[in-house]
């Protein structure tokens, strides 16, 4: 159960999400690209030649952390981690990574890189990820209280 003290700071940081939504949804941004296609095939070939599936394998490992104990504890079953382990380009949603991150226990720096490994990023804009990144600040990895906020502001719940 969520103390009294944790729901009033998150109820804040939700409140001024909701705010900050609501001013950007009234900006009007106009933005024009170009693309300068020259040495862009240099670029990609200095891509990484790791998937991301085998680079969180070999984080896990080299945290110590046990694949089957993180995949429960991020409350995903087993198939994710065969996913993981068969099919090389996989790459979890967000939302599974952030159990993920969870289930690993990392601290908000550690989960944020993780999430930028994938192409990913807690958003400001997002109630779910406001929610999600106040629990990393908290120190809280139990996924129980974490989906009991997120159930209580109406946002999906993270894992299985």
């Amino acid at each position: 159960m969520l103390s009294k003290e944790l729901l009033d700071e998150l109820d804040l940081r939700i409140k001024l999400c909701r705010l900050s939504k609501e001013d950007y949804s009234h900006d009007v941004i106009a933005c024009e690209c170009y693309i300068k296609l020259s040495g862009l095939d240099e670029r990609l070939a200095e891509v990484d030649e790791e998937t991301f599936a085998e680079y969180l394998l070999r984080f896990m490992d080299e945290r110590g952390a046990n694949p089957v104990e993180v995949y429960k504890r991020a409350n995903l079953d087993r198939r994710f981690l065969s996913k993981l382990r068969t099919n090389r380009k996989y790459k979890p949603h967000k939302r599974t990574l952030i159990a993920i991150a969870f289930g690993l226990e990392l601290s908000l720096d550690e989960a944020e890189n993780l999430l930028d490994r994938a192409g990913y990023s807690f958003s400001p804009y997002d109630e779910a990820d406001v929610i999600a990144k106040f629990f990393f600040e908290q120190n809280i990895h139990d996924l129980f209280e974490v989906n009991e906020a997120l159930y209580r502001y109406d946002c999906k719940t993270l894992g299985g």
